[in-house]
């Protein structure tokens, strides 16, 4: 039986599922088995991808049993290497090995973000760069932190494919070549010449910064003549495989002054999506429920070459909202149990 191909994002919620079981307390540990099975139901790519993720599940149910009071695998453990632990060493050891489930779920996300695509890539970026490059047309790009593109320019068309993340595109003039970018949600003509790129988990979003471009879905690519969406300076959209959302109107001086001082600018912006942002530009991990933190929104100003710094900005701009750093690669977002639902400032 051929092993289904499990996207990225949910890649990404499996890893985090591991960890919201491996931390907390025991009724929090409870609460979230009985969500994580939940959640397996749902889709069987979730299932699958558990159970790629069998190997770190079964080092966490051993941590859950400690932590519920049954040492026996630690304790048979430590018999077979004939060594005695005092029991104010057992929270010390459970501490470890939650610690060690959390990093093997970074580990095994870290394989599945750098992936064969990725590292093949034609041009791309690593964690926290910001890559500018010069096109063999004279088209200018910016790959904005892990982000990688493929090209494919001959005497007919010039093709940029975005593999991963974010890509701002300056065109170069050539009307005998036209300028596509390529999405698996669907394809970018340029007609003119600054737009941004950006391929996000369930979609790609376009923002135009000068003159236009011409959008169609990955259904509408396949069918020849259909018609296209042209999207204007100081729009944004969203583009799925079978639909495209509707036009946003953008602040372009605020975008390029975010892109010029690599800042992420938020106008009542979903927290989850400003968190995805500074989790990109962050080496290791931040782990946080979306389903829990999907209800608030906030405006913000945040460095994106400083991540610390952005998240104590979030703490204090949501009294409510806990950060709690276990290493410079681990972090865990979530509401304080102890406090109302957070209001942004």
């Amino acid at each position: 039986m051929t092993t289904p191909s499990i996207p990225g994002d949910i890649q990404e919620e499996a890893a985090s599922w591991v960890v919201r079981l491996s931390y907390g307390s025991p009724s929090e540990r409870q609460q979230a088995q009985a969500e994580f099975n939940e959640w397996k139901a749902i889709n069987p790519l979730h299932e699958a991808a558990a159970a790629s993720m069998q190997e770190v599940i079964t080092r966490l149910t051993a941590v859950r049993s400690v932590a519920a009071g049954n040492a026996a695998p630690i304790q048979a453990a430590l018999r077979a290497g004939n060594l005695s632990v005092k029991r104010k060493r057992r929270k010390l050891i459970v501490a470890t090995l939650v610690l060690a489930t959390a990093f093997s779920a970074i580990s095994w996300m870290t394989l599945h973000t750098y992936t064969p695509s990725y590292l093949t890539a034609d041009i791309r970026s690593t964690t926290g760069e910001w890559a500018n490059h010069t096109l063999a047309d004279g088209s200018r790009i910016v790959l904005k932190n892990t982000s990688a593109i493929n090209l494919a320019f001959d005497t007919d068309r010039r093709l940029l494919t975005l593999v991963k993340g974010q890509v701002l595109i300056q065109v170069a003039p050539d009307s005998s070549r036209p300028f596509y970018v390529e999405t698996p949600d669907g394809d970018i003509r340029a007609l003119g010449t600054r737009f941004i790129v950006d391929r996000q988990r369930d979609g790609t979003v376009v923002s135009m910064l000068e003159s236009s471009v011409a959008i169609r879905t990955a259904e509408q690519r396949e069918r020849s003549g259909q018609s296209s969406t042209v999207l204007h300076a100081g729009q944004q959209v969203r583009i799925e495989t079978q639909s495209i959302g509707d036009i946003k109107n953008i602040e372009i001086d605020s975008i390029e002054a975010a892109w010029k001082n690599h800042q992420v600018v938020a106008h009542n912006r979903p927290l989850v999506e400003i968190l995805d942002e500074i989790n990109r530009h962050r080496p290791g991990q931040i782990f946080y429920d979306r389903k829990a933190l999907a209800h608030i929104t906030m405006g913000a100003v945040l460095p994106l070459d400083n991540t610390d710094q952005a998240l104590q900005l979030l703490a204090n701009s949501l009294p409510a909202l806990r950060i709690r750093t276990m290493s410079p690669y681990l972090v865990f977002v979530d509401i304080h149990p102890d406090l109302a639902s957070p209001t942004a400032k």
